[in-house]
């Protein structure tokens, strides 16, 4: 039994035409470079959403020399400050 050709003369699983598309073996990882929070104590701008932030708001650095809101600076799977039990 001779092994299939696709229409380019090569096995299926090898033609970059018509080999199904490649899974991703490898999860995607971001990085982020975020400072700690602290709290602002100048008004400005989220550098993410543009919101306005106030004196007092909890922010980070967002590791290119601008700040972010509580909203943007939320890493996904960072235990966040929101799940403290402040009482």
């Amino acid at each position: 039994m001779a092994d299939e050709q696709c229409i380019h003369d090569l096995s299926p699983l090898s033609c970059a035409v018509c080999s199904p598309p490649a899974r991703a073996s490898v999860a995607a990882f971001v990085i982020y470079d975020y400072g700690p929070w602290v709290e602002a104590g100048f008004p400005g701008r989220c550098a993410d959403c543009g919101e306005t932030v106030s004196p007092g708001d909890q922010i980070r650095a967002d590791g290119q020399g601008g700040w972010l809101c509580g909203m943007c600076g939320e890493i996904p799977g960072e235990f966040s400050r929101s799940d403290w039990d402040w009482s």
